[in-house]
Order: structure tokens, then sequence, then C-alpha cells
């Protein structure tokens, strides 16, 4: 499988993956372009794709992904995930992958996924505690896409205004909140890394951060590893550029919806690059290989059911991606 695996680092150096992104990531085209500005040359990552491609499946990379017996039905759900279409007319079980709460389930025993459980509106009380001890709760839609519904929690005001809200049944889960952020010039920014794998190899990594509660699309930077933790040079410049996406090209037989353009077309890199020490640089790469070497040994048929699978989805009337 190709997969997208979201990385925090917290303040005591641990890791914690905060999902695992199936189907067509994006991370391939960022890293490339990440490349070309730190080292003035492309990184070579689209032919490594390919070469794995051949290699496994004996067939170009485009054909392998178009040609999973899920394809259709994945777009059509990361279409709905998007709350721009509806839901697909079957759920084959490798989507049930695309549930936070199913990857929580299949990984939290075995590898460093941030603690969840499905939140429930009646364990005020629970999460207040939480709240104390972490610093804050996070809320996570399990079916969603590029921070839509994440909401951050650090007191019992905001507590209580989400207790109320109408929120679908099973919908969210809930984890502490990691503070994974990096300082820069006394101003602190969330930080995640993005692993991309495929078929059991490392492909690429690299750091986004941002003033904003997620980190997802924020400023890119090569990851470097060394011997400390920082930023090599704060004075750093971005460079924005608009081009259209290798992913999109690969995933979309047509043109890709317009309300992706921002995804598909935009990025912003930085040419300075983040100081991560070897050792964590080391472990992301050898967590990343073994969680896609454990999904292709999964048997899918075995999967649990996903929140679109479940009675309690199938009760709601009229349910709204944007409760």
């Amino acid at each position: 499988m190709y997969l997208g695996i979201d990385f925090l680092l917290d303040e005591s150096g641990k890791l914690h993956i905060s999902e695992v992104n199936t189907g067509l990531p994006g991370g391939a085209r960022e890293y490339d372009l990440i490349h070309r500005i730190r080292f003035n040359r492309p990184s070579g990552i689209f032919d490594r794709i390919e070469e794995i491609s051949e290699e496994n499946f004996s067939k170009s990379f485009t054909r392998y992904i178009r040609e999973l017996p899920y394809f259709d039905e994945l777009k059509a759900l990361k279409i709905w995930m998007d709350g721009k279409g509806p839901l697909p007319s079957s759920i084959p079980e490798m989507l049930r992958l695309e549930d936070k709460w199913v990857q929580y389930r299949l990984l939290g025993e075995s590898f460093p996924m941030v603690a969840s459980e499905l939140f429930n509106e009646k364990k005020s009380a629970e999460y207040t505690a939480y709240i104390q001890k972490y610093g804050g709760i996070i809320l996570k839609r399990r079916l969603g896409r590029g921070g839509a519904g994440f909401k951050k929690i650090k007191n019992f005001s905001r507590l209580k205004e989400v207790m109320n809200l109408n929120v679908a049944k099973d919908f969210y889960i809930v984890q502490p909140l990691i503070k994974s952020r990096l300082k820069i010039k006394d101003k602190y920014y969330m930080l995640s890394v993005r692993v991309m794998v495929f078929s059991g190899e490392f492909l690429c990594m690299f750091a986004n951060i941002s003033s904003r509660i997620t980190s997802n699309h924020g400023i890119r930077f090569y990851v470097n590893p060394g011997n400390s933790f920082g930023v090599g040079d704060e004075d750093f410049r971005t460079i924005e550029i608009t081009e259209k996406a290798w992913e999109a090209d690969v995933f979309f037989k047509e043109e890709p919806p317009a309300y992706l353009y921002h995804n598909l077309y935009e990025e912003e890199i930085s040419d300075s690059f983040l100081n991560i020490p070897r050792k964590m640089h080391s472990d992301i790469m050898n967590v990343a290989i073994s969680i896609s070497n454990f999904y292709s040994r999964l048997d899918v048929n075995k999967l649990p059911l996903c929140f679109i699978e479940e009675e309690n989805f199938r009760k709601l009337q009229g349910f709204d991606l944007e409760e």
C-alpha cells in the first residue's frame, strides 16, 4: 500500500502517530518541491515510486492506483469526507482503514498512536480531568480530511460549549492534547512530520509548521538528521509555488474538483530546514516501514466496521458533515 503517516513530536522528544492516510495521500510532490529549493535539483522520488511499483506489481504507478479494486469507491469516499458529494454506493472492506477509530484499534497496541476513545457527551467530568492533566483535549472526526471538524479544547467553558453540540453519536474521537510545536524567534508553531512509504519502502519525510491549530498545509520544511532540534536558519524565506500536484494527475482521470485547488496546486516552501536528532529521524523511518508491512499483512475481511457501516450511522436522519 501507498501510505502517508503523520507524526507529532512532543516536548519530551516522544513520537506520536496522529493518523495513517491511505489511497494516494499528498507528500511526494511536496517533498520534491522542498528538495528542489533546498538542493537545486530534483529529488528522484517519482522515479523511485515507479521502480517500486514495477518491482512489486509489474505495472506503472498510475496503473497500480487506478486499477485498485476499490478505486472508484475510494475517490467517492474522499469527496464525501470533504462534504462535497454523496457516499459511494458500497464500502469495500479496505476503505475501513480511512476511519481514524479503526486505525487506533488496529495499531494502538503495537505502535505509538495518540491515545483515542469515542466521544461521549455524558463524560464531561472525565474530559475535565483530561484537560487538567494534559492541558487540553482534541476532538477529531473519525472520517474527515484537512482538519475539518477539528476542535481543540483547553478550558471548561469551551468543553461545555462542545458538549452542547448536537454531534452525531460516535462520529468523533477524543485525544489528549499533544504539544507538538516548534519555537522560532520566541513564537510557537504547530509541528507535524509527514512520512511517505510504499510497499514497505521508505520514500521521504518532511515537516509542516503552522500558526493555526492544525499543522496540515502549513509551511513545508526539509527534515535533516542532526544532533539538535530546531530550525537551521530562523531568518528563512518562504517560496509560494502554484503548479498542479503529481498526485492529482495520478488520482484524477479528469480535472480535479475545483474546491481542491488550494490543496492540489498551492504550496508554501521554506528555504531553511528542520534539524531533528538522528535517533528520532531513524525511529520515524522504522515505525513508518513497520506500519506499511503491518498493513500489507492485514486480512481486510476482519477489519472492524467503519462509522458509515455502523448502526449509529444508519439511524441518523439527514446526517450533515458540518454539524
